[in-house]
């Protein structure tokens, strides 16, 4: 089993455990209400949250309500759902039904985790909420509620009682002729009729949310399960029973050919990324799941229940699921051909050209073979105890097995095997999934997507006349300083010294300024020979992106020539900047005030000899802001006299959390480092509990804010990575000239605040942060205007889903300092060449499903709730499987005890062998590697 299959099997299993089994009521995601989870939660809450939900999803007018409700067993047993019935009276006259049915979570551990693990309840809620209503032409149960709470998976839906609203009835499986042919007909009329709806890729992209047969998580489980299914199978004991509890019979050619479905399995399940017939299918078509009425005008009807296994899939899985659930084999002999050719039709008469019909019985046939390896799933789930669903298990596995012998499956599993059946899958399908589990060597020889990635053309476009980005000269303010020791704003393999020699201890741990951190920088592209990869004086204004090639232009103003050129295609346009704009209130009366001979600045045009210039003139100075940038320009101030410096008034809104940067970056001594195991678990449980984890922080001394008062927000929201030392810390809190306000807007002599008081000033410097200027960038896709939304969350945290050709760097924060650029680096090499790309809409819904919230428009760097915000991210790395959790670890245990730094080892691109390399050596031999990526 795979790492990234290990971590979000353990993290759904624990979030059951921990979340999905508490007494407490969940919250919707829909509704934003809290609803009852339990038959148990129902009866507490009772009549009121009834006509509560009702009138919610307008199913019950605002003026009409419940008189009396009465709640009772179903007497159907849900295999994966805990199903009671309501009766309703009303006080008014409706057309709401007065019974109806509500559906929880399965009580049954085991099914919870069935259902969990492979998001079974969200795909039927998402069914209830966004398909039902426009798929008229298949007939299911009306809904008229449903919620969904996903941090415990647990939910509620209420939906018709069709026994009492429609007088339908169900079919037993066990009886004998339990279904007739008219019957049988009007299940494939509406099965056609579902999978014409989303006929298709494009089809099925309409419901970007639906479940996949071919997940990662199924990718790796199902071979895994082959092999205990497969000795359970044989033996016929599975779930404790015995061998005369099952009456199937086992082909010898099943066991010959067993060894051959293991091996091909992948390959089965792979071959659904460009299947024609690949469509949204029910996934559990047995007769169980039918129901049958006759409506207003007297005419039989047929529909369908339980949406839980809604997927995307290959047609033809739900007819031979239909088949061997559904009917005996004497019925099959009689009528199967029938029914397929009247499925056919009526698929055909949906679609806008016929299907190929002999691929189509090819792939029925070999159907069968993934309905054997459901069925063996199924019979592996039973109990002991429960006779009916021991025969009932045993009746699909004789079906299963009579339609691989009717059928004829393994002359189709031969063909799919040796790539011949007509539905070829040698040129439809992505090399890279075929080459997920071989070696390099062998991936290269499969197809260039899976050769190692060496990029030898890249761009990078630079605003400003040099290297440095937050450090240049015209960008950097007055006393800008790194908040770390050098060390960890070091590249790995190129640390820091003023002069570019070996650095001494006291470098190691300087904290270094504006001028020299640039200079380092400048060293370090020149001893990279990267330097004319860079492009200065250019901002680029618009990026276009080609979702068919899959690549991308820029237009790029040059301020020098002052002209805009196009430049491209790209790979992959990477947006690096999150400090880009000054971002300052807009206060009414600044024109009053620069009238009268004020001056107002944002704390990036404070340079040098800016400041200089103040302190020269003894200018009386207000600092608004209270982050690290604020801190650093009143220190500046202080420092010029001393220490001390009455003209400078420091006004904030609220204190900011620091952390004491000699506990965070110590001398190694034993105590020093129990203390880093204490941030590392503190930090870490932050996850769950983070006013906890800050609180326990600040009382052990590693957290503190300068203003020591009741007033002061402890607050682990407050925390924006800021780091200051002990020097810093006496001057802010005891010689700073404090002012805790809102200014509201100029005067003609200072500010005005919220509280009614003024104060004077000279010169007002705002210290209110920086937008990344993503803002700025145009975008067009497929020769259209494109509006990005840039509040939306990022696939990976990295990539814009919508428009997958712009990546952003400033979340992906795997550790401090610009060796995160590094990471980034591998993700994007791994993303655009290494795997099978996924597609905008299944990005979308990937997104949507991460802990951490990052977006374009804001980095996660200096940004609210960062204590939290980052060891999601973190999480959220580990459970994509892109960074291994030990990996992780021993990445917080060099930082935190040993005061060192590198990248954590993402390990998503293989290791060169020897023999690509010259002499050994790091560089790659030129005539093995593949140019594929050019950047920006």
């Amino acid at each position: 089993m795979k790492t990234r299959t290990i971590y979000t099997t353990l993290y759904k299993v624990l979030k059951l455990v921990f979340c999905g089994s508490l007494p407490i009521q969940p919250k919707g995601v829909h509704y934003k209400e809290k609803f009852p989870a339990t038959p148990k939660q129902l009866k507490r809450k009772g009549l009121k949250w009834v006509e509560r939900a009702l009138k919610l999803s307008g199913a019950l007018v605002e003026d009409n309500s419940i008189t009396k409700l009465g709640i009772s067993e179903l007497g159907a047993v849900g295999l994966l759902g805990d199903l009671r019935v309501i009766d309703v009276v009303y006080a008014k006259p409706t057309d709401l039904p007065t019974k109806m049915i509500v559906k929880f979570a399965p009580p049954d551990f085991s099914a919870r985790l069935l259902t969990d693990l492979f998001d079974l309840s969200r795909a039927e809620i998402n069914f209830y909420q966004k398909m039902q209503s426009d798929l008229s032409i298949v007939d299911t149960p009306r809904c008229f509620f449903t919620d969904f709470d996903p941090l415990s998976n647990r939910y509620v839906l209420i939906i018709e009682h069709l026994t009492h609203t429609r007088k339908a009835s169900f079919r037993d499986f066990l009886k004998p002729n339990c279904v007739s042919i008219e019957e049988t007909k009007m299940c494939m009329a509406q099965l056609a009729r579902l999978h014409a709806k989303f006929w298709g890729k494009g089809g099925t992209e309409k419901a970007p949310w639906l479940n996949r047969a071919d997940n990662k998580l199924v990718e790796d489980l199902i071979p895994m399960q082959e092999k205990i299914m497969w000795r359970k199978f044989l033996t016929k004991t599975q779930g404790g029973t015995t061998p005369k509890d099952w009456s199937y019979e086992i082909p010898k050619e099943l066991v010959e050919y067993w060894p051959k479905v293991r091996k091909n399995t992948f390959l089965y399940m792979s071959r659904l990324e460009s299947h024609p017939f690949r469509t949204c299918i029910h996934g559990d078509t047995r007769l169980d799941n039918w129901f049958f009425y006759d409506d207003a005008k007297g005419e039989a009807q047929a529909g369908l229940i339980d949406w839980q296994l809604i997927s995307v899939g290959v047609s033809v899985q739900d007819l031979s699921w239909f088949f061997l659930g559904s009917v005996d084999e004497e019925f099959c002999q009689k009528h199967e051909e029938e029914l397929l050719d009247t499925y056919l039709k009526e698929l055909n008469s949906n679609l806008e050209e016929n299907i190929d019909s002999e691929a189509f019985y090819e792939e029925y046939a070999l159907s069968y073979f993934h309905a054997v390896v459901k069925s063996m799933m199924a019979c592996n789930k039973v109990s002991k105890g429960d006779q009916r669903d021991i025969r009932i298990c045993d009746k699909m596995m004789v079906g299963a097995l009579n339609g691989i012998k009717r059928r004829n499956t393994w002359e189709a599993f031969d063909k799919m095997e040796g790539n011949k059946l007509r539905i070829n899958h040698g040129t439809s399908i992505d090399p890279s999934i075929v080459a997920r589990r071989k070696d390099l060597a062998h991936a290269v020889r499969v197809g260039k997507r899976n050769s190692i990635a060496h990029v030898t053309k890249a761009k990078c476009y630079e605003t400003y006349d040099d290297l440095g980005g937050t450090w240049h000269k015209d960008v950097a303010y007055s006393g800008l300083k790194i908040h770390t020791p050098s060390w960890m704003a070091s590249f790995a393999d190129y640390p820091y010294s003023a002069d570019g020699g070996r650095p001494s201890r006291e470098e190691r741990q300087e904290r270094v300024p504006h001028s020299r951190l640039q200079a380092y920088f400048k060293r370090y592209a020149a001893e990279k020979k990267i330097t004319d990869k860079f492009v200065f004086n250019s901002k680029v204004k618009k990026v276009a992106y080609d979702s068919k090639s899959k690549k991308g232009h820029v237009t790029v103003f040059n301020s020098k020539t002052q002209q805009l050129t196009k430049e491209g295609p790209f790979d992959a346009v990477i947006f690096t900047g999150y400090a880009t704009f000054p971002r300052k209130p807009n206060l009414q009366g600044e024109s009053e005030f620069l009238d009268s001979g004020g001056e107002v600045y944002h704390s990036r045009d404070c340079n040098d000899v800016t400041i200089d210039r103040l302190l020269k003139q003894d200018k009386k100075v207000i600092v608004v802001g209270g982050g690290k940038s604020s801190c650093d320009m009143v220190l500046r101030f202080l420092d010029y006299k001393g220490g001390e410096n009455p003209n400078v008034t420091w006004l904030f809104r609220r204190s900011y959390q620091f952390m004491r940067s000699e506990k965070f970056f110590h001398k190694k001594t034993p105590w020093d480092m129990l203390n880093g195991v204490a941030v590392m678990y503190f930090w870490m449980i932050a996850l769950v509990f983070p006013n906890l984890s800050w609180n326990v922080l600040r009382g052990t001394g590693h957290a503190w804010t300068y203003r020591d008062t009741k007033e002061s927000v402890h607050s682990y929201k407050t925390f924006h990575f800021g780091m200051l030392d002990l020097r810093q810390r006496y001057l802010l809190r005891n010689k700073a000239c404090q002012k805790v306000g809102n200014p509201i807007e100029f005067t003609k002599t200072g500010l005005a605040l919220e509280s009614g008081e003024s104060l004077e000033a000279d010169t007002v410097i705002f210290c209110t942060g920086y937008s990344s200027g993503i803002e700025e960038i145009s975008t067009e896709k497929d020769g259209k205007p494109f509006k990005m939304e840039l509040n939306k969350k990022l696939f990976e945290h990295v990539i814009a889903p919508d428009f997958p050709i712009l990546a952003s760097c400033t979340n992906f924060s795997t550790t401090a300092g610009p060796m995160r650029g590094a990471s980034v680096s591998e993700y994007l090499v791994y993303h655009l060449c290494r795997r099978k790309m996924p597609t905008e809409a299944s990005m979308r819904v990937q997104a949507d499903r991460l802990f951490g919230n990052f977006t374009l428009r804001e980095s996660i760097l200096f940004a609210d709730g960062f204590f939290q915000k980052w060891i999601r991210l973190l999480l959220d790395l580990v459970l994509r499987g892109l960074i291994p959790w030990q990996h992780l670890l021993i990445h917080f245990i060099q930082i935190l005890l040993f005061g060192y730094t590198a990248p954590p080892t993402m390990n998503l691109l293989p290791s060169l062998p020897k023999k690509w390399r010259k002499g050994g050596g790091a560089e790659l031999r030129e005539d093995i590697v593949v140019e594929k990526l050019a950047w920006s």
